[in-house]
């Protein structure tokens, strides 16, 4: 097989592979539909992954973005899907795994790991303990050969670094952006109202913030989203009398409740760098969310919202919850900071900073002579 030379300080016609095996468009999702928009056209770019309708929609952001469905690699055993998934790799110069935590996409990472001249660009979304030894060893083993690993805020870069093993100065810090197009002009609810955009599942802690609305006379809140905790949820909200307050949207476009809200709140006790926070600010909402994984990279206390100690109780979100419904200057205040802090997170700056990664790691794979038969 020939290899073909690239000069890593001139992308052009470099060919760009991202994977992903997820099963639904989430915030991993959308982030790598906005950096494909956002790509030069001089690198030309190729979806994978095993849903069509997932890696579709990622390659329809790119108007020089194509998608190609392989089979799903779960199973070491699984020789056939490997030779597959190899052969749709081995015409890439790099390859970009959009993982949504450091266990994912190992055994694709194993086979880009022995497809000559690919340059391997690991970019984790969420840092979450891997269960299997086994597994915890194999994707330590994958990072010491990546030729780079991104994580998306500075708190995840850390945790990352000692999760894989790695020193945390190896690790690029390449935050998540999205470009607002979809967004339109909001008007503030005329009475105050506590956006959630969220699935219901335990790590969410939806509960707290149903409980903190439940101690804020007049709020109204307004959730965007599902999952198996719906049903506790709702019977909470009767039980703490304020079911008259409170609707459940069910799943919906994140607009459907960022132009009716007016701040949106997490209590999240595991975030990494939330794209809902990113949209939610291109429709100048404040933020309320708990200080967990690269949420304090996006909301800054007292500029563009407020930020919540992790662990802590529904009454410190009632408090800020209460403190923004009485303070209208302070509200104001909060959500000029979350405009200007949507315009500083542009697509494009998250582009250019993913194509220097790509520069770098075509280098290193070229000067280590990657010669994975």
């Amino acid at each position: 097989m020939v290899i073909r030379v690239i000069d890593p300080n001139n992308l052009d016609c470099v060919k760009l592979g991202v994977y992903t095996d997820a099963s639904m468009c989430a915030g991993a999702e959308v982030a790598a539909r906005e950096l494909v928009a956002a790509l030069p056209p001089s690198i030309r770019t190729v979806v994978l992954g095993p849903n069509w309708d997932v890696i579709s929609h990622i390659a329809a952001g790119g108007s020089h973005t194509r998608a190609v469905q392989v089979p799903p690699l779960h199973d070491k055993g699984d020789l056939t899907n490997w030779l597959r998934v190899r052969r749709e790799l081995r015409d890439l110069d790099v390859l970009h795994l959009n993982k949504v935590d450091p266990g994912s996409l190992r055994y694709v990472e194993a086979v880009a790991h022995t497809t000559r001249g690919l340059a391997v660009v690991s970019v984790v979304h969420c840092v979450q303990p891997i269960t299997s030894n086994i597994a915890h060893r194999l994707c330590r083993a994958l990072a010491r050969r990546a030729d780079a690993v991104v994580a998306v805020g500075n708190a995840p870069a850390i945790e990352l670094a000692d999760h894989l093993g790695i020193a945390a100065g190896a690790i690029d810090v390449i935050p998540n952006a999205v470009s607002g197009r979809s967004s339109i002009p909001r008007t503030r609810p005329s009475r105050f109202t506590v956006g959630v955009l969220a699935r219901f599942v335990s790590r969410k802690r939806v509960g707290l913030l149903v409980e903190a609305v439940a101690k804020a006379p007049g709020v109204q809140l307004l959730l965007g989203g599902d999952g198996p905790e719906r049903e506790p949820l709702e019977a909470l909200a009767v039980r703490l009398g304020i079911q008259d307050r409170t609707t459940f949207l069910g799943w919906v476009e994140p607009s459907e409740v960022l132009h009716y809200s007016t701040i949106l709140a997490s209590s999240s006790d595991l975030e990494s760098h939330p794209i809902s926070f990113l949209e939610a600010q291109h429709a100048g909402l404040p933020i309320v969310a708990s200080n967990v994984g690269a949420v304090g990279d996006i909301v800054q206390h007292g500029l563009n919202g407020l930020l919540v100690s992790a662990g802590d109780s529904a009454e410190a979100y009632a408090c800020a919850i209460r403190r923004l419904q009485d303070d209208e200057d302070l509200l104001g205040e909060l959500e000029r900071g979350a405009v200007v802090s949507a315009s500083a997170a542009r697509p494009d700056l998250m582009a250019s900073h993913y194509v220097g990664c790509y520069r770098i790691a075509i280098a290193r794979c070229r000067k280590h002579g990657v010669g994975n038969a």
